[in-house]
């Protein structure tokens, strides 16, 4: 009998628990040279500023023509003491240097819209490392909007005047004043996953980035854009067909002891 009660709380637990673990990854870019569920990606300010040392777009190393050399932390083989993106790492990542120039004086933006069809309960998540001695007019944002509904900010950087922070190169520490923030997270040259609710539902989902970095010693980078989220059957299924399994369970749990009382 311990054994057939053993097998009953097994399987209760074990239906319990296939039905809410159906969350995961839905949509995502910039995850190695991968994309899944991307409907465009628009940039109206890629290749738009006439100095090298400039940018607002995807890069890649090894494919890009130009990539502006504050990015790449060039320290395993020469003296450098700003970069976030290793010379030996080729996956395409988003950078951001001095979008306020002799090109642009305003904010930059892009945008990435992503299918979420049949997909409720969603969330944000992307990597960013930053790195500089920034100015307090510096800032990154991300925002969201669901088909043509209202557009909402999931987070917007700051930049923290009261500390120094160390930033670790692959061949050497650099020691700056004024990193930027993301809530409570202080930014560095390692990226770091900074992740944001999201609310609603519908078919498709734009990601804006906006930024307004002035100064070619202030970088940021993003990569790892990812949406998560819970499909709509799964949600079903977790809420409605759990009772009655459970119960079913519960019922079995019941008349096995019944049947062990009887028996002592």
């Amino acid at each position: 009998m311990k054994t057939e009660l053993v097998k009953a709380l097994s399987f209760s637990a074990l239906l319990f628990t296939s039905t809410q673990s159906l969350a995961g990854v839905i949509a995502f870019d910039l995850i190695g040279n991968n994309s899944q569920n991307l409907i465009s990606y628009v940039n109206p300010y890629e290749n738009s500023f006439t100095a090298l040392s400039d940018g607002f777009q995807i890069y890649q190393i090894g494919l890009s023509s130009i990539i502006p050399e504050q990015l790449i932390d060039r320290s395993n083989s020469s003296m450098d003491e700003l970069g976030v993106i290793e010379e030996s790492n080729t996956d395409r990542f988003f950078g951001i240097v001095d979008t306020v120039n002799n090109d642009n004086t305003g904010e930059v933006t892009s945008s990435w819209a992503f299918s979420i069809v049949g997909f409720q309960q969603l969330s944000f998540g992307v990597d960013i490392a930053a790195m500089g001695d920034f100015e307090t007019s510096d800032y990154f944002s991300w925002s969201y909007q669901i088909d043509d509904g209202p557009i909402f900010e999931l987070f917007k950087s700051t930049v923290d005047e009261s500390i120094e922070q160390v930033y670790e190169m692959a061949n050497n520490n650099v020691s700056l004043a004024d990193p930027m923030r993301v809530n409570a997270q202080i930014l560095s040259n390692q990226f770091q996953t900074i992740n944001a609710g999201i609310d609603g539902v519908g078919d498709k989902i734009t990601l804006s980035l906006a930024a307004k970095f002035n100064g070619g010693l202030e970088i940021a980078a993003f990569k790892g854009l990812t949406i998560s989220g819970q499909s709509n059957t799964a949600k079903t299924a977790s809420v409605s067909e759990p009772s009655s399994y459970i119960m079913f369970s519960l019922c079995s749990i019941l008349l096995i002891i019944r049947r062990k009382q009887k028996l002592i």
